[in-house]
């Protein structure tokens, strides 16, 4: 039986109003900083948008909302304006934002390329060309100038670098999952941490020069779901996606889109590079991670994404990520700043 958790519906609103911030503190804008501080802005200081209100709409009259204000929110005394990681002086800087379940970031672009990290819970990250989920121990490579939204699930202590294109030649040209070792996440970890002027040959340059070197595609994994082109695809998978519980035929789906089996079977391959069975598959094991990044006990996610029994959903877990999904979230976990 379908279940409807996915395909709520959610909308964003905003209400700002102008305030002078300090040198201390920035203003963290509920939709991913959207709100451009004056061109006349200082290094030390800035006039932007000084409040907001944020809420979430899941269609069914149920709202979370939330009253953010920039005093609150300066981390390590750096900006948390994304704009800022652009201008710098330095290849590297690194932003960190601690962000709560459900908090979206619309989408938009930047200059200089993107790991995206989060220490906790898992991002959502969405181009045109596809899904990206990213666990604790698993990062997201966005090349500059590539649009792209996120979302978390969970409470996510996300922690991001920004890099310019051309720091190294080796530097991937299109989005790629990347493995987080315990190494390059301290190094992230200790990264967010330094003024984005830091000093040439100091210890702060080659701590970023590190985290350039540790950069590395992951091994081949399910954490990517690429999207199709086709407008008949994008029906079936806008539905799979909405409705991950559903077994649905594809028969059935291609009556809805105006298809026939036969024309889906051999467009998904030729769209995605991967067959109707393993696309849905691999949705499937996206939609279990963001649900087991909120906490939801593993019944209730393999019950949400389709499978009749903990057991089965488990077996298929341990096969695809070597580990239970129990474990999955255990390591390497919350920070304590």
């Amino acid at each position: 039986m379908a279940r409807g958790g996915f395909a709520d519906k959610v909308e964003w609103h905003t209400i700002s109003a102008a305030a002078q911030v300090d040198r201390s503190s920035r203003f963290l804008d509920p939709h991913g900083f959207d709100n451009p501080p004056e061109q006349n802005r200082q290094r030390a200081g800035c006039r932007v948008a000084g409040a907001a209100h944020m809420r979430r709409d899941w269609g069914d009259g149920n709202k979370w909302s939330e009253d953010r204000h920039w005093a609150d929110l300066s981390m390590y005394g750096k900006s948390e304006l994304r704009d800022d990681y652009q201008i710098t002086a330095r290849s590297v800087a690194a932003m960190a934002r601690d962000l709560p379940a459900g908090f979206h970031i619309p989408a938009h672009s930047h200059r200089r390329s993107q790991l995206i990290y989060g220490c906790t819970g898992a991002i959502t990250v969405q181009t045109e060309d596809g899904t990206w989920i990213v666990p604790p121990h698993r990062g997201v490579w966005v090349p500059g100038g590539v649009e792209h939204q996120m979302t978390c699930s969970g409470s996510v202590q996300m922690r991001t670098v920004y890099i310019e294109p051309d720091a190294r030649p080796f530097l991937p040209r299109q989005c790629v999952v990347l493995t987080v070792s315990n190494l390059l996440r301290e190094l992230i970890i200790a990264a967010v941490k330094i003024p984005n002027d830091y000093a040439i040959a100091s210890r702060e340059e080659r701590v970023m020069d590190l985290i350039l070197d540790e950069i590395q595609p992951a091994a081949e994994l399910p954490l990517h779901l690429p999207m199709p082109k086709d407008r008949r695809l994008v029906k079936v998978c806008e539905y799979i996606l909405a409705n991950p519980a559903n077994d649905i035929s594809l028969a059935a789906l291609g009556a809805q889109c105006g298809a026939s089996r036969r024309t889906l079977e051999r467009l998904f391959p030729q769209d995605t590079g991967l067959s109707f069975t393993l696309w849905r598959q691999q949705a499937r094991v996206l939609a279990a991670i963001r649900l087991l990044a909120t906490g939801l006990p593993v019944t209730s996610v393999a019950m949400e994404v389709g499978y009749e029994s903990p057991s089965a959903f488990s077996t298929m877990f341990r096969r695809v990520f070597g580990m239970p999904p129990s474990d999955y979230f255990n390591k390497p976990g919350e920070l304590q700043e």
